[in-house]
C-alpha cells in the first residue's frame, strides 16, 4: 500500500469497452484494464483509444498518489459500402421498422439494421442523380428528390410516382400531417398530395438557392433562402414574408417560436415573424442546424463548434472551437451528438465531451440519425453507412433532431 512516502504515483485506467490502447508521456503505453504502479509525480493528458474512438482526461499525479480514470468509448457495430468515393451521399433517414435508406450518387439504398442490403433503385430519367436526403411519410412511403424532380417508393423499392418540380431542387422534402409533400427549389415552393397530385406551387419573388422546408405545430409551411423567410398556410396562401437571411434548417418550440441557424448566428423568432433575438455563435460562413431539449434549451450547430442556448437567449456554454459540427440529434439518456470533419463526437447536455470517433473513414460525414433502438446511424462521402453503439431512441422534445426526427419530415409530430 502506499504510505504517501514513495517517489511515484499511480495511475489506473479502465474502459468500457475495455481492450482499448492507453498512452501518455514518459512512455506509458499499455491496454485496458490496466494500471501503471510507478509514475513520476507530473501533469498527464491519458489518451485511450479503440477501432476509431478516442477518450482523453487529463490528471495530476502526486507522489504516494492513486489515480484511476474511467473511459467511455464509442463502439462502431458495423460498417457497409454502398456508393463509390466521390459520389454524392447524403444524410441516411430510419423508418420506425428500423429500416435505414441512403442516397449515394444514383442510388437509393434500403439496409436492415444488421447492415444488410435490402434493396436499391436507381435514378432514372431527367437528371439521374438524386440530389436530396430521404424522407420517409407515416405510411412508410420513402420520398427522394432529384435534380429537376421528386420520386416516391414504397417500402420494398418499388416505385409510386415521380413529379416534376423545376430546376435546382436539392433539400429533403417536408412531409405534412395529412401527408402532403413540400420540396423547394430555386425561389419556389410545391406542395404535392401522397397520391401525386400537385396541390399548389408557390412562386416568391425571392430568387436563389432554398433550404429545405418545414412544418409548424399549426400546419403553417415555412421555407428560407438567400433572401428571405417565408411562412405559407397548408392552402397555398402566403402568411407573411421578411427579408431576413435565411437557409438553415428550422426547428421549433413548444410555444411556436423557432430558430434557425445561419451564418454562424442562432435566430430565434416569433409566431408572427419577427425577430426576437440574434446570438453570433461562430464565423459568417457555414449555415448550421438546431435541436431542443425537453426544457426548451437550444443546442446549436455551427462553425466553431456546438452551443447550447436557452429560450431567453442566454449562451449556457459552447465547446472548445475545433471544427465545425454538421448536424445535432439529442437522445433521451440527455446525450447530444453531432458529426464533424470525418467524425463524430458525444457530449452531455451540460457541454462535457464523452466520447467522439474521430476517423469514421478518410472522408468526410454526410449526415446522422438515431434509429429507435438509439443506434447512431452515419454517412461518410465515401459511399459507407456506419452503425454506431447508441443507448436511447431520440429525446422527446418538440424537435430533438434536424429536421424534427430520424425520418425526416420536418414536422412536429
Amino acid at each position: 500500500m502506499f504510505t504517501g512516502c514513495e517517489p511515484s504515483g499511480s495511475i489506473t485506467v479502465n474502459s468500457t469497452p475495455p481492450g482499448a490502447w492507453v498512452c501518455f508521456t514518459g512512455g506509458y503505453e499499455d491496454t485496458t484494464p490496466c494500471t501503471f504502479p510507478r509514475v513520476d509525480p507530473g501533469f498527464y493528458t491519458v489518451y485511450v483509444r479503440l477501432d476509431c474512438s478516442e477518450w482523453y482526461d487529463t490528471v495530476t499525479v502526486m507522489r504516494g498518489s492513486r489515480r484511476t480514470l474511467n473511459a467511455t468509448l464509442g463502439v462502431r457495430k458495423w460498417h457497409v459500402a454502398l456508393g463509390a468515393a466521390g459520389e454524392e451521399v447524403r444524410m441516411p433517414a430510419v423508418a420506425d421498422d428500423g429500416t435505414i435508406y441512403v442516397v449515394s450518387g444514383s442510388n437509393l439504398y434500403a439496409v436492415d439494421p444488421a447492415g444488410n442490403k435490402k434493396w436499391s433503385v436507381r435514378c432514372v430519367g431527367g437528371v439521374c442523380t438524386w440530389a436530396s436526403a430521404p424522407a420517409v411519410a407515416d405510411d412508410g412511403s420513402v420520398y427522394v428528390v432529384a435534380a429537376d424532380s421528386m420520386r416516391s417508393f414504397r417500402p420494398d423499392g418499388r416505385r409510386r410516382w415521380g413529379v416534376r418540380t423545376g430546376a435546382g431542387n436539392e433539400n429533403m422534402p417536408a412531409i405534412g400531417p395529412d401527408g402532403t409533400v413540400y420540396v423547394s427549389y430555386y425561389g419556389s415552393l410545391l406542395a404535392v398530395k401522397p397520391d401525386s397530385g400537385v396541390r399548389w406551387r408557390d412562386t416568391s419573388n425571392l430568387t436563389g438557392r432554398w433550404g429545405p422546408p418545414a412544418v409548424g405545430p399549426d400546419g403553417v409551411v415555412y421555407c428560407s433562402g438567400s433572401y428571405g423567410i417565408r411562412a405559407i398556410y397548408p392552402n397555398g396562401t402566403l402568411k407573411w414574408q421578411i427579408i431576413e437571411s435565411g437557409m438553415g434548417g428550422f426547428a421549433f418550440g413548444p410555444d411556436s417560436c423557432f430558430y434557425t441557424v445561419v451564418g454562424g448566428a442562432l435566430y430565434a423568432f416569433r409566431p408572427e415573424g419577427s425577430l426576437l433575438w440574434r446570438d453570433q455563435l461562430g464565423s459568417n460562413e457555414v449555415y448550421g442546424c438546431a435541436a431542443l431539449g425537453t426544457d426548451g434549451t437550444i443546442y446549436a450547430a455551427h462553425s466553431s463548434g456546438i452551443a447550447a442556448v436557452t429560450p431567453g437567449g442566454v449562451t449556457l456554454w459552447k465547446t472548445v472551437p475545433l471544427c465545425t459540427y454538421n448536424w445535432l440529434a439529442l437522445t433521451s439518456d440527455n446525450l447530444l451528438y453531432g458529426d464533424y470533419a470525418s467524425g463524430i463526437a458525444c457530449y452531455t447536455t451540460g457541454g462535457v465531451r464523452f466520447w467522439a470517433m474521430t476517423r469514421l473513414s478518410n472522408w468526410p460525414t454526410q449526415g446522422l440519425a438515431v434509429g429507435p433502438d438509439g443506434t447512431i446511424y452515419v454517412t461518410t462521402a465515401d459511399g459507407e453507412l456506419h452503425a454506431i453503439e447508441g443507448s436511447a431512441p431520440l429525446a422527446a422534445s418538440s424537435w430533438p433532431t434536424y429536421q424534427h426526427d430520424s425520418r425526416h419530415t420536418g414536422r412536429e409530430r
